[in-house]
C-alpha cells in the first residue's frame, strides 16, 4: 500500500513538473533524492534534499526538466551525512544554512557562477577542510563557517566588501586566509577564537575593524593596518598572545577598551605619524603600557591619554 501511495505521488509530482506548475515540489526520479521547486516566473529550478536525504556524495546537476538549476534552497541539506557537494555553474545563490551542520562534510566544489552565499550556509561543518571561494562573489552571510573547526585555509574572493559578523568564528585550524582587495569592513568576532592562525592579508581598502575582530588570535605575530583604519575597536585584539609587531597609520583616533590586553609579546606599537599627532589620540586606560614609535623618531609610552 505505501509504495503505491508513494508510486502515485511521484507521479502527480512528474505530471506537475512536465506541465510547468510553479511552487511545486519535484522529487528527482533517480536515486539522488533531490527536489526541485520551478520559479515563480517558472524559467528555473531551485534544489533541496528530501526530508529523508540519505545519500553522501551530491551532485547537483546544471539542468532539471530543460531548465536551468539555479539556486540552493534554504537549510537545503541542513544535518545531512553527506561528504562531499558538487555545485554546476548553473547555480548563481546558494541560501541561508544550506548546508548548516553537515558535520561529515569534507570537499566543496562551488563555481565561479555562484555570486551569493547566505547567512550560516556552512555552519559547523566540522570536517571541511579547505574551500575555493567563488571568483565573482558578490555578498557572503554572516556566520557562513562559524565552527569549521577543520578548516585551514581560505582565499576569500569576489566583489564584496565586508567579512560578515562571526565568518570565522571559532575555526581553530585556520592557518591561513587571503582577503580580497576592495573589502571596507572586517565584521564583529569575525576571526574570534582562531587560534591558528599566523598569516592574514589585511587590503589596503580597509576601514573598520569591529569589535572582538582577532580575539583570541593567539598565534597571529604581526599585522599592519592600513591608513584608513581610524579606530582598535573593543577587545579587537584582545589575547593575541603571539602578536609581536603591530603597525597603524595616523589615521587612528581612538583606541578602545581591551584593544591591546594580553598580548603578552606586543613590546612596542609603530604609529605612521608624528609624536603630536600621536598625543591627540584617545585612549581606553584598560590597555598595557608600552613603546609607541612615531616617524619624528620620538617615543613615549602607552598609553598617554584616560579615557572611557
Amino acid at each position: 500500500m505505501k509504495n503505491k501511495f508513494l508510486a502515485t505521488f511521484a507521479a502527480a509530482c512528474a505530471f506537475a513538473c512536465a506541465v510547468g506548475l510553479s511552487g511545486c515540489s519535484c522529487i528527482d526520479g533517480g536515486s539522488s533524492g533531490l527536489i526541485y521547486n520551478l520559479s515563480k516566473d517558472k524559467t528555473y529550478y531551485t534544489v533541496r534534499g528530501a526530508d529523508a536525504f540519505t545519500g553522501k556524495k551530491v551532485k547537483i546537476p546544471a539542468t532539471h526538466n530543460k531548465l536551468p538549476v539555479k539556486e540552493i534552497e534554504k537549510y537545503a541539506f541542513e544535518n545531512c551525512e553527506i561528504t562531499s557537494v558538487t555545485v554546476p555553474d548553473s547555480v548563481t545563490f546558494i541560501d541561508n544554512g544550506a548546508f548548516k551542520g553537515c558535520e561529515s562534510l569534507t570537499t566543496v566544489t562551488i563555481p565561479d557562477s555562484v555570486t551569493q552565499m547566505g547567512e550560516r550556509v556552512f555552519y559547523g561543518c566540522k570536517k571541511l577542510s579547505s574551500l575555493k571561494m567563488p571568483a565573482n562573489l558578490e555578498a557572503l552571510g554572516n556566520n557562513a563557517f562559524n565552527g569549521c573547526t577543520a578548516l585551514t585555509e581560505v582565499k576569500v574572493a569576489g566583489t564584496y566588501t565586508a567579512i560578515g559578523e562571526k565568518t570565522f568564528y571559532g575555526c581553530t585550524a585556520l592557518k591561513k586566509v587571503t582577503l580580497p582587495d576592495g573589502l571596507l569592513t572586517i565584521g564583529m568576532d569575525a576571526f574570534n577564537g582562531c587560534r591558528a592562525l599566523t598569516e592574514i592579508n589585511i587590503p589596503d581598502t580597509l576601514t573598520k575593524l569591529e569589535n572582538r575582530a582577532f580575539y583570541e588570535c593567539s598565534s597571529i605575530k604581526s599585522v599592519y593596518l592600513p591608513d584608513g583604519i581610524t579606530e582598535l575597536s573593543l577587545s579587537v585584539f584582545e589575547h593575541c598572545d603571539a602578536l609581536e609587531s603591530l603597525s597603524i597609520g595616523k589615521g587612528v583616533t581612538d583606541i578602545r577598551k581591551y584593544a591591546l590586553v594580553n598580548c603578552s609579546f606586543l613590546e612596542e606599537i609603530t604609529f605612521r605619524g608624528t609624536i603630536a599627532e600621536w598625543e591627540s589620540v584617545r585612549i581606553n586606560q584598560d590597555n598595557k603600557y608600552m613603546t609607541v614609535r612615531c616617524t619624528d623618531g620620538e617615543t613615549t609610552t602607552f598609553p598617554p591619554i584616560v579615557v572611557e
